[in-house]
């Protein structure tokens, strides 16, 4: 999906909002415990390279949102932005990162 807000010249690609499901420990054991974590990224696959540990399903698409910071929902591109904020879990920002 692309968007264009009324100050951009040109439209931009979306990212969206992700709910991945991820194992607390090994997977293998069968009581396993298993947590959601939300992020923002382009796609499905690099939601999961993003996500710390091994996924137990794979992800699903909250919404699109939009490029500021913090970034907001957007449901339709016809009405815009909403003014709910894409909470994720995972930050995905460089400056954000603990190299």
């Amino acid at each position: 999906m692309r968007y264009k807000s009324p100050s951009q010249h040109e439209t931009r690609e979306l990212r969206r909002l992700w709910l991945v499901k991820v194992y607390e420990g090994d997977k293998d054991d069968p009581k396993c415990k298993i947590r959601e974590e939300r992020i923002i990224a382009w796609n499905s696959t690099e939601a999961i390279r993003q996500v710390p540990g091994d996924i137990a399903e794979l992800p699903e698409s909250l919404g699109f949102v939009t490029w500021d910071k913090p970034a907001m929902m957007i449901h339709s591109t016809k009405e815009g932005a909403t003014d709910v904020k894409a909470d994720s879990t995972i930050s995905n920002e460089e400056e954000d990162w603990d190299f």
